[in-house]
């Protein structure tokens, strides 16, 4: 980092301007150029194609079975850490 007097300045390579809900709103921009010019690219196979093309089904029973799998561990964490009695 350079300073110039009394002020630190940066170089960026790409500007991005901060708007509300960016974090969520950039990679969907990206998501949706890179499905609407070159779908293809998306067809990698497997549980990627099923979360991509064949709906939110594949998402949905992942996001079931993690939850399902670490709720036992963190809830035995928490008691641990927290509650002591």
């Amino acid at each position: 980092m350079a300073t110039d007097g009394n002020r630190a300045t940066t170089a960026r390579a790409l500007k991005v301007p901060r708007l509300p809900g960016d974090i969520m709103i950039y990679p969907m921009i990206a998501g949706l150029l890179i499905n609407t010019f070159c779908p293809q690219v998306l067809e990698i196979g497997g549980f990627f194609t099923a979360a991509t093309r064949g709906g939110a089904n594949a998402v949905i029973a992942t996001a079931v079975i993690v939850t399902a799998l670490l709720a036992p561990i963190l809830t035995g964490w928490f008691d641990k850490r927290f509650c002591r009695g």
